[in-house]
């Protein structure tokens, strides 16, 4: 007890170069306690919005960006494809595909993207209805939990969503409004942050502006009827003259087979094949630079605290060197 007391005193006798010994490794563990905290929340929210997700399916672009667009939402899409350059990886049968999972994107409410999907969203995500239920028709929508949060939506509310993936750049709204059926449950990750609807209910309002345009004409009412009827199942995409946004494939196994195939539909067809995996790396790769740069500046002020401290003690000793022995 007297020795800390001694060492209390003698930091009390010289307050500012304490100060600045304190302030130092305060400074360092710090900064090192926030690197740490920063990089295992990135690892945790990509690998959690991964989703088990093998490859990407899209149009032709940046892999980088195809992967974040339709996995993290946090970019534009490339480009659309049409059902028949897919229509083979639905196949439930596929030697290498286990499950295929079909996106449309392209809208929003309030900057929310929606997105158009089938039923087996849920499972994919894991995701867990809070109140309501799943969408059963077009233009019904499925919410995240923020979103119904910060828009005060709940089951039987209605919303109006706008074309463009921000509110800002939003130039049309739909004609038809959606009609909230579900809440999710939290997840933390980017699903809190979505709007699911029918990937028919795209389609509808495509179909819907055409329509417009050619009032006058006369139309095959049943064959319309047929194009457009909700889709909650890959076997409904069949024979459907459509575009998606994406396809995100999971595999059978990790076998050679799975590894090339990717590959394989980049050199023989016209769309893109993206392994998540490969591209986060390669984001990994980009951002590292500046987190080591950080590592490298909290060791600078960890050894300036070293420093400070070992001039403080040594200032202290010498002092007491001078004062006379009573």
């Amino acid at each position: 007890m007297k020795a800390l007391y001694l060492a209390w005193k003698n930091m009390l006798s010289k307050p500012l170069r304490s100060g600045f010994s304190i302030l130092l490794v305060a400074l360092s563990v710090g900064l090192y306690s926030i690197i740490f905290l920063i990089e295992q929340q990135l690892e945790n929210h990509f690998s959690k919005n991964l989703a088990e997700t093998d490859l990407v399916i899209s149009a032709k672009g940046s892999p980088l960006q195809s992967v974040l667009c339709n996995i993290y939402h946090a970019d534009v899409p490339t480009g659309n494809i049409h059902l028949s350059e897919v229509k083979a990886f639905f196949n439930p049968k596929h030697p290498v595909i286990q499950e295929a999972l079909p996106l449309s994107l392209g809208d929003q409410v309030h900057s929310y993207r929606i997105v158009g999907t089938t039923s087996g969203y849920l499972d994919w995500y894991k995701l867990t209805l809070a109140e309501g239920d799943s969408f059963q028709q077009d233009f019904d929508a499925v919410i995240g939990s923020e979103v119904a949060l910060q828009l005060g939506l709940k089951p039987g509310s209605s919303f109006e969503g706008g074309h463009g993936l921000n509110a800002e750049d939003s130039l049309e709204s739909h004609p038809h409004r959606f009609i909230v059926k579900g809440v999710l449950m939290p997840t933390g990750h980017i699903s809190d942050r979505l709007v699911y609807c029918p990937i028919s209910t795209y389609w509808a309002i495509h179909d819907q502006g055409h329509h417009h345009d050619h009032e006058g004409e006369n139309h095959d009412h049943e064959h319309h009827d047929e194009e457009n009827r909700t889709v909650l199942s890959n076997d409904s995409l069949a024979g459907r003259d459509y575009d998606i946004s994406a396809l995100l494939l999971r595999f059978r196994g990790n076998n050679i087979q799975a590894l090339n195939f990717g590959r394989m539909v980049n050199d023989n067809t016209n769309v893109m094949a993206s392994y998540p995996a490969i591209e986060m790396n390669r984001l990994y790769e980009l951002t590292g630079s500046a987190s080591d740069l950080l590592k490298w500046i909290g060791l600078m002020i960890s050894i300036l605290a070293g420093i400070s401290i070992f001039i403080h003690l040594w200032h202290s000793l010498q002092e007491r060197k001078r004062k006379p022995h009573s």
